[in-house]
């Protein structure tokens, strides 16, 4: 008997800690559902005419929107490219929408990307998409 007791209490541990990380990203979900909108609004775009340049459905921009779900990272992806703004930006660790990049001299900015090629090879190698 005492082990089906451990069993609950390990299980409703388990479930608070579900809810405390909910309620703890609640606000970026609810927020990125703010940004995306807003973002959509601006362009004039409706839920079908994002969802149609990116491949989904309405229904899963008006989930994005309403706060019922985050988007994979392939998403937020295009959605960042689609829009010009930071992943930090849609996903409320920022407010800064993009960066501006015309104070930089030429050689700036092809460093800046030459690192990023190299940052996303690195990640690539670490999930096993690329050699060593």
């Amino acid at each position: 008997m005492r082990f089906i007791i451990s069993i609950c209490d390990y299980n409703s541990n388990i479930s608070n800690l579900k809810l405390q990380y909910m309620r703890a990203n609640m606000g970026t979900i609810v927020n990125f559902g703010i940004k995306l909108k807003k973002l959509r609004t601006t362009q004039e775009l409706s839920q079908d005419d994002l969802a149609k340049k990116l491949g989904l459905k309405r229904a899963t921009i008006s989930s994005y929107e309403r706060g019922a779900m985050l988007p994979s990272v392939e998403v937020l992806r295009d959605l960042c490219n689609f829009f010009n703004v930071s992943a930090d930006y849609l996903l409320d660790l920022s407010d800064v929408e993009h960066m501006d990049l015309d104070h930089l001299e030429d050689d700036q900015i092809v460093l800046i990307n030459e690192l990023a090629e190299q940052f996303n090879f690195l990640n690539r190698r670490a999930k096993g998409l690329e050699k060593p």
